[in-house]
Parts: C-alpha cells; structure tokens; sequence
C-alpha cells in the first residue's frame, strides 16, 4: 500500500513509495523515495512515476504532501518542482565516520 513500481516486463524500471498520516481531521502526505534505475532515465519516468505518486495520496484525502531531498541532487529538485513542490526549510544532516 503506497508503493507504485513501474516496471518493464520483468525489470524493475522505477518505484516511489508514499505515506500519509492524519492529525485529526487533516491528512499530510510523504513521498519518502523515488527512484529510477539507470537504464531508464531520461525518458520522463522520474516525473511520470512522482506523479503518480502524488495521484495514489490524493486518492487517500492528503490535502498536502512533503518530501525532503538531498539540496546536491539537482535533478530530482527539477522534478518537485515541475510538478508544484517549494522548498519550504532546510535540514541540517551530521555525520560522524568511524574507523
């Protein structure tokens, strides 16, 4: 439930997952990973298989849908915002390596 995968006979071709939580009586929607495998990109499926995505969580009543990306991957910000997405904060991410 929420996980849309397009895929191409056997191969798997794209996948967005999606989650929804109420508050109430209001409904916010997560696209928590979208994918494409490299085979497949450049052909409009990012966009395609986000949209969806976003199809299956309106369906559900979400009356709004958030997602966080990493601020470097510029294709997948052409994406979100071709379809309607704003940035609306930033998040800070901290790593600690190990040996």
């Amino acid at each position: 439930d929420g996980i849309i995968l397009a895929t191409d006979g056997p191969r798997l071709a794209a996948y967005n997952w999606t989650q929804r939580a109420l508050s109430g009586s209001v409904s916010t929607g997560w696209i928590s990973m979208t994918g494409v495998h490299p085979d497949y990109r450049g052909r409009g499926l990012g966009k395609a298989i986000v949209l969806a995505g976003m199809e299956v969580l309106t369906g559900k009543g979400v009356r709004s849908i958030e997602l966080e990306i990493d601020e470097q991957n510029a294709r997948a910000r052409e994406i979100y915002c071709s379809v309607g997405f704003r940035k609306s904060g930033e998040m800070l991410w901290y790593e600690k390596r190990l040996l």
